[in-house]
């Protein structure tokens, strides 16, 4: 064999983890019609997700996702314009449990743009509607667990967002100009009994798209306002600081880290930027296309979504994350736009919007990006699989496998490279020096475990 240093570095990386590739395999339950799968987190690894892929939610959502929000026990709420979830009618609104979808009663008659769930567990959805489960709602309304009801005399227009204060108030921001019949110009909160106005609100053109927190519990709007003309503003409980810097365009989500960083993104220059004292800075150089959302995670980590194919000089597909220094795609991203995005308590990323491909997998509009759900790692001593020879060169075998169809090769992002039927060997011929995952197809889900090929 021709030594080079490839070889040497795949050797080295053999030693090491040669034992790990051994002992960490582990077994994982099919979701709807499709599995998803990563390693579990060792003493080897640095990162929660090393090997994090993009999996689906089910058969998905029959059209465009516009928000998703989690309770207390993980469920995932996502609204849009879609009118059925895992092929059951759901209109407007759906509940993934993490096995499967289900509805809200007879859900909404018109669009959900904006979900937020109280400390109760009680669900708020707002958007373009008259009624939820029938009963008059007027583009606002609240889902107790078994009953729709409208929230006070709700909006005279479109609610784009909602989201709650430390203290538990709620606030809705959207094209409203009233909340009943209060004047409150694109913003207002639930003072538990009515929709009050924050002042003057944010004048008399426009909309607010967006709004977000900080821990100080300093309300950041975001939107296409006219107050002073800087499209963010930020509101003290007592009064509107219009004096932050300007956007060149319109902000369409705001959110704020675990450090108290403040980010926008939208159609302004560079589409995502930070507000660092009196000015915004891009972030990386951000793109020329649009970002629609951003979200960060406990790390510190920033993730954005929108309509762009590369962000800081990077290839990326609508997707990308910020590690402080330098964008990274999440592996071959989605093949349309992303609208929204949100973490659940395990740091898995979920994203929703008019994509369907999602790491080049039939995904219909929603995926998630992260570790596998139900993953149930194995022990050396009762592996429910080996690879033998692992390291291989030219082929191996699977020995005292569990009744299987199909082997798939895949590199450690998920992205899929070879497929093969049931056989007693397999090539890997083919394959360059490193690591893998071999993935196992039963009739009960999917084995995983590493390969390593020198």
């Amino acid at each position: 064999m021709k030594a080079t240093k490839q070889f040497f570095t795949t050797l080295i990386t053999m030693i090491v983890l040669q034992g790990f590739v051994q002992s960490q395999s582990f077994q994982i339950n099919q979701i709807g019609n499709r599995s998803n799968f990563n390693t579990f987190q060792s003493t080897q690894q640095t990162t929660a997700f090393d090997s994090a892929v993009w999996s689906t939610l089910g058969d998905g959502l029959s059209y465009y996702c516009y928000a998703m929000a989690f309770d207390k026990e993980g469920n995932l709420y996502a609204g849009g314009e879609f009118l059925t979830a895992g092929g059951q009618n759901v209109n407007y609104i759906a509940k993934w449990n993490g096995h499967a979808w289900s509805a809200l009663g007879s859900g909404l008659n018109g669009t959900c743009a904006a979900i937020a769930i109280d400390s109760n567990g009680i669900v708020y959805a707002g958007g373009q509607f008259t009624t939820a489960g029938g009963v008059p709602a007027s583009n606002v309304a609240k889902w107790d667990g078994n009953t729709w009801s409208p929230v006070g005399s709700g909006f005279n227009d479109m609610c784009l967002d909602l989201t709650f204060d430390h203290t538990g108030n709620l606030y809705a921001g959207g094209y409203f100009s009233k909340a009943g019949e209060v004047t409150v110009n694109f913003i207002s909160k639930w003072d538990g009994t009515s929709w009050v106005a924050l002042n003057n609100g944010l004048g008399l053109y426009g909309f607010c798209a967006s709004i977000a927190f900080d821990k100080n519990d300093l309300l950041y709007a975001g939107g296409n306002f006219l107050v002073s003309g800087s499209r963010v503003a930020r509101w003290d409980g007592l009064s509107w600081n219009t004096n932050l810097p300007a956007l060149t365009n319109t902000c369409k989500d705001i959110t704020v880290d675990n450090n108290n960083n403040v980010y926008a993104a939208g159609l302004f220059n560079g589409a995502i930027v930070r507000l660092d004292s009196m000015k915004w800075i891009v972030v990386g150089n951000g793109t020329s296309s649009i970002c629609n959302t951003v979200v960060s995670d406990s790390t510190g980590n920033v993730f954005t979504g929108g309509m762009f194919s590369e962000i800081g000089g990077v290839s990326a597909n609508r997707v990308a994350k910020w590690d402080g220094e330098n964008w990274v795609s999440l592996s071959s991203g989605l093949n349309a736009d992303c609208h929204c995005m949100k973490f659940d308590d395990k740091g898995n990323l979920f994203v929703g919007g008019l994509f369907q491909n999602a790491g080049g997998e039939l995904a219909n509009f929603i995926a998630k990006w992260g570790e596998a759900p139900n993953s149930i790692p194995s022990t050396h001593d009762n592996n429910p699989i080996k690879l033998s020879p692992n390291p291989a060169n030219s082929f191996f075998k699977i020995s005292n496998p569990n009744s299987f169809t199909s082997v798939d090769i895949c590199t450690l992002n998920g992205t899929k490279l070879f497929s093969y039927k049931k056989s007693n060997q397999y090539s890997v011929k083919q394959l360059t020096a490193g690591i893998y995952l071999v993935i196992i197809n039963t009739p009960n889900g999917k084995i995983i475990t590493k390969l390593v090929k020198y």
